[in-house]
């Protein structure tokens, strides 16, 4: 299973991508706003889809312009 084949996401597209410090977390920002993430650590990496907007999880956000994580690995950040 290649862990990157999510990325391709149709005409959504992946705008940023972001690995955690520690390797485990692989982060692709999307064109639509949301966010795929995979657990590279897993046997089998699969991507899970996060929608950053809080104030609506229903409405995409604009396009991911920045994502980062924090040292530690444990805070990903994520501006539009």
């Amino acid at each position: 299973v290649n862990p990157l084949d999510g990325l391709r996401y149709g005409p959504d597209g992946c705008r940023r991508v972001a690995l955690s410090p520690d390797g485990r977390w692989l982060v692709a920002g999307l064109r639509s706003g949301l966010l795929a993430r995979w657990d590279l650590t897993s046997p089998e990496p699969s991507g899970t889809s996060m929608n950053p907007n809080a104030t609506d999880p229903l409405r995409p956000a604009r396009d991911v312009n920045v994502l980062g994580f924090t040292t530690d690995s444990k805070t990903l950040l994520s501006c539009a």
